[in-house]
């Protein structure tokens, strides 16, 4: 079918989820990241890819059209693919690396609210830095902000910007939920997820949702 949908050809067979197709894309060698946006019929509408430059990018489509035909059947516009490539061995977000927060605090100054958040990842700690008025949304702002200076410092060949976080109420469990933006070489934007419920303070689970979001991107 020519539609980009997840059924197989014809429209019959069992429809697998977009996760499905995620994780065949995130094992084909080279791939760092994969994220596929579909619609709620299941036609697939974007494929994000984040890879190290072993490999051409025509030549990646490639493989991608043939795992979307070979396995499930579809044939894809390959117009939908988007690629951002880093040299192998560079930083691109911490997938592989044990992230951790290692101290949060938030000190008042009169109307300013200073907040410092330091992160390790492997044998290595970042401190960020981020100031701002002492409001409730500035506060998480702030966090948002430290936090991502942090994570800036660790990846180096990375900028990381953090859209928006927030808290949220699942059933009875508040929840810490960040979309965080991986600016690419070429400015392409890839936005990543990530979420913690929050167990005793707030402020900490606003640090270890954008840390979620960074450490396991879709398709990891």
């Amino acid at each position: 079918m020519g539609d980009g949908g997840l059924m197989g050809e014809g429209g019959t067979g069992v429809r697998p989820e977009a996760g499905d197709l995620e994780r065949e894309l995130a094992a084909l060698p080279g791939v760092q990241a994969a994220r596929v946006v579909a619609t709620a019929s299941g036609r697939v509408t974007e494929i994000h890819l984040i890879t190290d430059n072993s490999k051409a990018p025509k030549g990646i489509v490639r493989d991608v059209e043939t795992i979307a035909q070979a396995r499930f059947g579809i044939e894809l516009d390959r117009r939908i693919v988007s690629i951002v490539q880093f040299p192998s061995g560079a930083a691109t977000v911490p997938a592989a690396r044990r992230l951790a927060l290692s101290s949060l605090s938030l000190t008042t100054e009169g109307s300013q609210l200073r907040c410092r958040v330091r992160l390790g990842a492997d044998d290595e700690t970042a401190l960020g830095e981020a100031a701002g008025p002492a409001t409730s949304v500035g506060r998480m702002k702030l966090i948002a902000q430290a936090t991502a200076s942090a994570l800036s410092s660790l990846t180096k060949d990375t900028t990381l910007d953090v859209a928006d976080v927030r808290i949220v109420d699942v059933g009875r469990m508040p929840v810490a939920v960040a979309a965080v933006i991986v600016f690419g070489p070429d400015g392409e934007e890839l936005i990543f997820s990530g979420s913690v419920p929050v167990h005793g303070d707030e402020n900490e689970a606003i640090v270890r949702a954008i840390i979620d979001a960074v450490a396991h991107p879709p398709g990891a």
